[in-house]
């Protein structure tokens, strides 16, 4: 791969915890050792932290990796101008950044979680592939470069190598793809204010309100032959490295990948709000009494953007959380997900999102009815369902779900038992694929020390105490 990297431009097409990450900071490091650089890696946000920085630290201490983003366009430009064998941006800081860029004649480009360039009209599609042909060497990594179509893979490879595919996308489209149907989705009905429209319903408990949904059309499926698809991949061939889990033979069985967020200012202000009140309350003890540590981890819904008060009333305070999960999602393409979530908020929303999205799920939580859990399950292992929206307590003990090899997790609860059995429901008899588990966190919260203490198998009253106390400033 290094080889191929140096040589010419390249898109690594590797699924999710195959190391792509390493791969990119192994081509950095041997353009350092010829002197050719800087270096730019343009990637989500999520990534730049608890991939790229703390893989580049683990890995090739030797790098110097600037992390550019900043909440101010004056803090960026600062990052900039510090010296560096690499830096580090987000996609949309990036857009605030490339007039800069251009000036500074990078010699390597890589773009991580390519498939964000996948819409061709897109305007970070167009002016990307503009600024990545003043680039002279580029490598595009991504585990799902085209999640719904091989049609995008087109712009991708024309930050690669414009000639492969040509420059005219409805001619790409037309040489390889045929229209099949008309695309319709269940998209819900709203009034002038933007609020969901609600139909009153007789049930059997009385009337039920529901939202109304109606088919929307939405565009044209696209579809290709088996024939066409093979001349396809033979035209990229040459300049597309496709890396599959089962060929990874020296990968654990089990890799978990983090992904980070920056939340929200009100979620932030709830959030230190409730820290310090607990901190003041229990900060002094030396051991949690036996109902504190529920109350510590009420922290843990500011994190996920609401708030539910002393009345019982729901705040809505983000959807930073929602807006990764729903990149995530993307990145995965057509695989299969369990995606775990703790709070019935958090569930609800999640719900509501697959539905704008027009995605099918199961659902396996405390108020699924027992009587028809069995059919939800069946529902997902046998493909029907692309997601099951789970939470950890009812997807422990006796669940077979090695149809699937990942594993979303939207958040986390304080039980290690439920996060040990929750993350072997995929690694069960008859499983072959390599799994993953992905996090979710809100950056510089007690999420972090949560999955730690978890996956530690740590006392989670301890590790609360000593967060309350690091609050403290003790």
């Amino acid at each position: 791969m290094l080889a191929v990297a140096l040589d010419r431009s390249i898109l690594l097409a590797a699924e999710p915890g195959t190391g792509k990450t390493l791969v990119g900071l192994k081509v950095i490091e041997d353009f350092k050792r010829r002197g050719i650089g800087p270096a730019l890696v343009v990637c989500p946000l999520s990534l730049i932290e608890t991939a790229w920085m703390e893989d580049a630290a683990r890995f090739t201490p030797d790098l110097k990796l600037v992390n550019l983003w900043h909440p101010t366009q004056k803090g960026r430009e600062a990052r900039l101008s510090q010296p560096a064998d690499a830096y580090v941006v987000n996609y949309e800081s990036w857009k605030s950044l490339r007039l800069r860029m251009y000036d500074m004649r990078f010699r390597l480009l890589v773009l991580d979680e390519s498939s964000k360039l996948k819409n061709v009209s897109s305007a970070i599609t167009r002016m990307m592939t503009r600024f990545a042909q003043q680039v002279p060497h580029r490598v595009l990594l991504s585990g799902t470069p085209t999640p719904n179509s091989l049609l995008e893979l087109f712009p991708q490879m024309r930050c690669v190598r414009p000639a492969v595919l040509g420059q005219n996308y409805i001619a790409f489209r037309d040489l390889y793809f045929y229209p099949n149907r008309q695309v319709e989705v269940s998209a819900r009905v709203r009034d002038e204010r933007g609020r969901p429209v609600l139909d009153a319903v007789q049930g059997a408990e009385g009337v039920e309100y529901r939202e109304r949904r109606e088919r929307r059309t939405v565009g044209t499926d696209w579809r290709i032959t088996e024939a066409n698809r093979a001349r396809l991949m033979q035209a990229v061939a040459e300049d597309v490295l496709w890396i599959a889990k089962k060929d990874c033979l020296d990968l654990p069985p089990l890799v978990d990948e983090i992904r980070e967020f920056e939340m929200d200012a009100a979620a932030r202000k709830a959030y230190v709000s409730i820290m310090s009140r607990n901190a003041e309350k229990y900060g002094d003890y030396n051991v949690l009494p036996g109902n504190a540590l529920k109350d510590v981890m009420k922290v843990r819904q500011t994190t996920s953007g609401f708030l539910i008060d002393d009345d019982g009333e729901v705040h809505d305070l983000s959807r930073k959380r929602f807006s990764l999960l729903k990149e995530e999602l993307e990145f995965l393409g057509h695989e299969q997900a369990i995606i775990f979530a703790t709070f019935h908020w958090e569930i609800d929303r999640i719900k509501e999102m697959l539905n704008d999205l027009g995605k099918e799920y199961a659902e396996l939580h405390g108020r699924v009815d027992p009587a028809i859990r069995p059919e939800q399950i069946r529902r997902f292992k046998c493909g029907q369902a692309q997601y099951l929206v789970a939470h950890p307590a009812s997807c422990g003990h006796g669940q077979n779900l090695q149809n699937c090899c990942y594993a979303i997790y939207f958040s986390l609860d304080y039980s290690p038992e439920e996060f040990t059995q929750s993350r072997e429901r995929m690694a069960r008899p008859g499983q072959t694929r390599k799994m993953t588990c992905v996090f979710l966190r809100a950056k510089k919260t007690i999420d972090r020390r949560i999955y730690e203490t978890l996956k530690n198998k740590g006392d989670m009253a301890v590790a609360a105490l000593e967060e309350l106390r690091k609050y403290q400033g003790k």
